[in-house]
């Protein structure tokens, strides 16, 4: 059994890739396939189940609760079963949901199956976060949780493939079994994986060391940067998920692109992302987190921009790249800050709130959207709204401690 590092181990780089390689592969099926299929071809669900934007809008809404329900279910779990244990099952389950949704045409049934999807992807990323804190050195946790936070953007890519190939072919229904497939295998090698590193027998908690243990702050919830932390990933929540939730039906129904370029454009995010993650989370580990978030806050105010002031393909392409290169860092380098600065028993407790704000935002961010598409016939005002919302996050960014500060407040 691997035993949890200390800031000072080591590095065993067959072990720091091995782990990033399992961790990316789970969220390419949980994240890339479970969050990020739905937004791709909800235009031809709405179409051929003949459903408004006001159903959209309740529908995206209400699916998000799950990551709500998730965070509660895996401050429950955590304590009982292992962190391997809550990804696998969360992944099988994942896998059937999905298989499901090609077989259902009643919406309630869909949105209740998109939310046990959402609430298995928020049951992945806690005990992830947990396990690259216990086997990760402190140094590449940043690089290591990056690249499992891009993992989707190769279910995205995937994605956006089978939209230009398949879905003219077999239609909508089609994607959802080849995704629901592919995520199956995808467990069946985990668990082998896990099995062959002995992963599968570490618990949620595990004692850290002494020394670093002794330099990680208290978990205080009222604390200043808690709540910084906190509004930090609800606001992440509301404005980033969101935008591409809807990206696709503006870009089909609003600005008149076809189901081709759409698709053209979902696989660009998705193979971006596969690389930015790695980038921005090297970076985060040399200059800092702080920076780093506030590079992508910035760029994604100017991407929600782009979009809002043109038609043009070039331009669309332009803040389709932007975006790509921002997107995966937003939900990784706050994690990634939380692994630097919790020991683990702590970081559990705090990230159980951090996916319930998470979910929240993207609950309210879905639901926003869609209703404003449903009252004005048109994205335009939402992703304005985007535009002025990610600028929210640049002075709580900038109050945050610096995660390499030897004197970190209580947290």
């Amino acid at each position: 059994m691997f035993k949890p590092l200390s800031h000072h181990t080591t590095p065993n780089k067959a072990n720091t890739v091995s782990i990033s390689l399992l961790l990316t592969g789970i969220m390419a099926a949980t994240y890339g396939f479970g969050v990020y299929l739905f937004p791709l071809i909800l235009v031809d669900i709405k179409t051929e189940l003949a459903i408004s934007y006001a159903e959209i809008a309740l529908i995206a809404g209400i699916s998000q609760m799950g990551y709500m329900i998730g965070s509660f279910l895996c401050s429950l779990f955590s304590s009982k079963l292992s962190s391997s244990t809550i990804i696998l099952g969360s992944a099988l389950f994942s896998g059937i949901c999905l298989l499901t949704l090609a077989l259902v045409s009643n919406i309630w049934l869909i949105c209740l199956l998109l939310l046990m999807l959402r609430a298995f992807s928020a049951l992945v990323w806690v005990p992830m976060v947990t396990i690259v804190s216990q086997q990760i050195i402190f140094n590449h946790r940043s690089t290591v949780l990056s690249i499992a936070s891009g993992g989707g953007n190769y279910g995205i890519f995937l994605n956006g493939l089978l939209c230009i190939y398949l879905l003219p072919v077999s239609g909508w229904r089609s994607i959802w079994v080849v995704t629901g497939i592919v995520t199956l295998c995808i467990v069946l090698g985990s668990y082998l994986y896990f099995r062959n590193m002995n992963l599968h027998q570490i618990p949620s908690h595990t004692k850290k060391s002494k020394s670093e243990t002794s330099s990680t702050p208290n978990f205080s919830f009222f604390a200043p940067t808690t709540i910084s932390l906190l509004i930090i990933i609800f606001l992440s929540g509301l404005i980033f998920i969101p935008f591409l939730t809807y990206l696709i039906p503006y870009l089909r129904e609003d600005l008149n692109f076809s189901a081709q370029f759409s698709g053209s454009v979902w696989s660009i995010i998705g193979f971006i992302g596969m690389g930015s993650g790695i980038i921005l989370g090297i970076i985060a580990d040399r200059i800092g987190i702080k920076k780093v978030l506030f590079f992508v806050s910035v760029s994604a105010s100017v991407s929600a921009l782009l979009l809002c002031f043109t038609d043009q393909k070039s331009l669309v392409l332009l803040s389709s790249v932007l975006f790509a290169f921002i997107c995966s860092a937003i939900f990784g380098l706050p994690s990634a800050y939380i692994a630097k600065v919790y020991s683990p028993k702590k970081m559990t407790a705090f990230s159980g709130f951090a996916n319930f704000a998470m979910g929240l935002g993207m609950m309210l961010g879905n639901y926003f959207g869609g209703w404003i598409k449903s009252i004005s016939g048109s994205f335009f005002i939402f992703y304005l709204c985007i535009a002025i919302s990610v600028l929210l996050l640049i002075p709580l960014i900038l109050i945050l401690p610096n995660e390499k500060s030897k004197y970190l407040p209580a947290i």
